[in-house]
């Protein structure tokens, strides 16, 4: 019996994480860069960088916050950012930004929005860049 009842609970916890991860891809919403562009002059925006600090460097959209997507603790700051704020992510190619936009969204946040093709595609478009020392 008490076999069984592990059993189920494995059984529920797989499919209750399979059908969070289902729920987080339905959801994804890519942003071109132009349209990143014209909805980041809204206040309530939240621009999030999941780029290494060594990429950072090279370039950034202004208004970023900085969270490395590898850093140890990636998911607890995403997890700090606010849940009635519009969230931008953004990385270099688009990657690491669509999954940290799955985490977001499993974990309840409802608008949230990957850069399609990443800050590549932003410096294609022509869209200004900062560069300044981030330190």
């Amino acid at each position: 019996m008490k076999n069984r009842l592990k059993i189920i609970y494995l059984s529920l916890v797989v499919l209750l994480g399979s059908s969070i991860q289902t729920f987080a891809q339905a959801n994804l919403k890519p942003i071109t860069a132009l349209a990143l562009s014209d909805s980041l002059k809204k206040a309530s925006q939240l621009l999030v960088d999941v780029r290494t600090p060594q990429e950072t460097e090279k370039g950034y959209i202004e208004g970023a916050t900085f969270i490395n997507f590898y850093d140890s603790d990636f998911v607890e700051q995403l997890n700090n950012l606010d849940k009635n704020r519009t969230v931008y992510v953004y990385c270099q190619a688009s990657g690491r930004s669509k999954k940290a936009a799955e985490i977001l969204i499993g974990a309840g946040y409802s608008r949230v929005y990957y850069l399609s093709g990443g800050i590549m595609d932003w410096q294609k478009s022509e869209l200004p860049l900062k560069t300044n020392n981030l330190k």
